[in-house]
C-alpha cells in the first residue's frame, strides 16, 4: 500500500483564454488535477484520465512552450506518435514517457499513448517528484496500482436522501429575516464561488452531536479529520479526493472535490485551519456557493464529553440546483444526510456513544 503522507496532489494550470476553451469541453479547473503516491500517477482532466504505475515511466522532461491552438479546448492526440497533451497552457508542461502505452483519449482504451504531457501548475516541483518516484521505482509488481479517484454512486445517492427522511434528530426549522456569513478571506480565484454569485434564499445549517466515553480529545479528533476527511464519509456517497496539496495534513490552499454521483459533486479550497476547526470555501462546480465549518470542543478537558459541529452558510449555485434543494427538497436532503453521517462517524472515531439525538438547526431567509 503507498503511504498516504507521501501522496501529493498538483492543480492543472489554466491560462486566459484557453480556460473558456477548456470548459467548453467539460475540462473544469478545480475538478481537473494529477495525484502522485509511491505506486504511480493519476491524470484527471475534465472527462479524460491517465494512470499508470512508475515503474511503466522511462522519464520525464519539461517542454514547451506550446502554441495556444495545440492545447486550446479539449485534451489532444497527437498523430505523429499517439501522445496524449492535457494542458491549457502555453507555458509549458511535464512530457511523461511510458514503456507499455496506457489508455486515455478515448474510453475504450482502443488507443494507446507512449507519452502523456501534463500543463501542471507548479511544474518545477512536479517534474522533480515524478524524477525521484521513478528513480526508486524497480521491477513491475502486479499488485501495485497507480491512485483511482472514489467516486460516489447513484444507489448509495438515493439511499441517503431516503434514510435522512427516516432519522430520529432534533431538528429545529425557522424563518429568519437575515444571515450574516462569515468574515473571512476566500479562495480569491477566478474559480471562488462566494455567496454573492449564488440564486435563492440564503441557508444557515448547524449539526451537532455529543460524544461520551471517547478516547480523542478534540484536537486529536480534528488532527485525524485534517488528515484524511474521508474518515468522516461514506466513501459510497461523498468521498472526499484531495486535487491540491500533500496528504497527511490540511493547510491553507489545499483542494478537495467531494465526487457525489449526478450534479451534486463540487469542489472546495481550505481557507482557515487551527487545531479545533477549519473552513471550507466553495469553488465553481459546487452545488453551494458559500462556506462549511467543522470544529471540535469539550466540555472539561480531555474527560469530558466531546461536542463536534459542522456548520455552513450558503446559497445554491444557480436555478436548477435552487428547484432541487429549496423547492423540491432532494439535495437539501442529500447534503443534510451527509452531514449526519459525518457526525455518527465521529463517535467511531472517538470510540464513544453518541448522547442523545443528532440536534439540527436548520434557518432560511424568507
Amino acid at each position: 500500500m503507498p503511504d498516504p503522507s507521501r501522496s501529493r496532489s498538483f492543480s492543472f494550470a489554466f491560462q486566459r483564454p484557453l480556460d473558456t476553451w477548456a470548459r467548453w469541453f467539460a475540462v473544469v479547473p478545480t475538478r481537473s488535477y494529477v495525484r502522485v503516491d509511491d505506486d504511480g500517477f493519476e491524470a484527471v482532466y475534465g472527462p479524460w484520465r491517465v494512470a499508470t504505475v512508475w515503474s511503466n515511466v522511462v522519464g520525464v522532461e519539461r517542454t514547451g512552450p506550446y502554441r495556444g491552438w495545440k492545447v486550446a479546448g479539449p485534451a489532444h492526440l497527437s498523430w505523429a506518435d499517439r501522445g496524449i497533451t492535457m494542458a491549457a497552457t502555453t507555458v509549458g508542461g511535464a512530457c511523461l514517457r511510458f514503456r507499455e502505452p496506457v489508455r486515455g483519449i478515448d474510453p475504450l482504451g482502443v488507443i494507446r499513448h507512449p507519452s502523456a504531457t501534463l500543463g501542471v501548475d507548479d511544474l518545477e516541483a512536479f517534474v522533480r517528484l515524478v524524477d525521484e518516484r521513478v528513480a526508486a521505482a524497480t521491477s513491475r509488481d502486479a499488485s501495485v496500482e497507480p491512485p483511482d479517484h472514489p467516486e460516489g454512486g447513484y444507489v448509495a445517492t438515493v439511499r441517503a436522501v431516503l434514510n435522512w427522511n427516516r432519522r430520529d434528530v432534533d431538528h429545529h426549522q425557522r424563518s429568519v429575516e437575515r444571515i450574516d456569513f462569515p468574515e473571512l478571506d476566500r479562495a480569491g480565484d477566478d474559480d471562488d464561488q462566494p455567496a454573492e454569485i449564488g440564486v435563492g434564499a440564503r441557508f444557515h445549517r448547524r449539526y451537532r452531536t455529543r460524544v461520551r466515553g471517547g478516547g480523542l480529545g478534540p484536537e486529536r479528533v480534528m488532527a485525524a479529520i485534517q488528515a484524511d476527511p474521508n474518515v468522516l464519509a461514506d466513501v459510497d456517497l461523498a468521498p472526499f479526493t484531495k486535487v491540491r496539496g500533500e496528504s497527511g495534513g490540511m493547510r491553507v490552499g489545499d483542494r478537495y472535490v467531494i465526487e457525489i454521483a449526478g450534479p451534486w459533486k463540487g469542489a472546495v479550497e481550505v481557507v482557515d485551519v487551527a487545531p479545533r476547526s477549519f473552513r471550507l470555501a466553495t469553488l465553481e462546480g459546487h452545488m453551494e456557493s458559500g462556506v462549511i465549518e467543522m470544529r471540535a470542543s469539550s466540555d472539561a478537558g480531555e474527560d469530558g464529553d466531546l461536542e463536534f459541529t459542522i456548520e455552513s452558510w450558503a446559497r445554491s449555485h444557480d436555478r436548477f440546483l435552487d428547484v432541487m434543494y429549496d423547492k423540491l427538497g432532494i439535495a437539501k436532503a442529500l447534503q443534510a444526510e451527509m452531514w449526519s453521517i459525518a457526525c455518527d462517524r465521529v463517535a467511531e472515531l472517538t470510540g464513544g456513544d453518541q448522547v442523545g439525538r443528532l440536534h439540527v438547526v436548520t434557518e432560511r431567509t424568507s
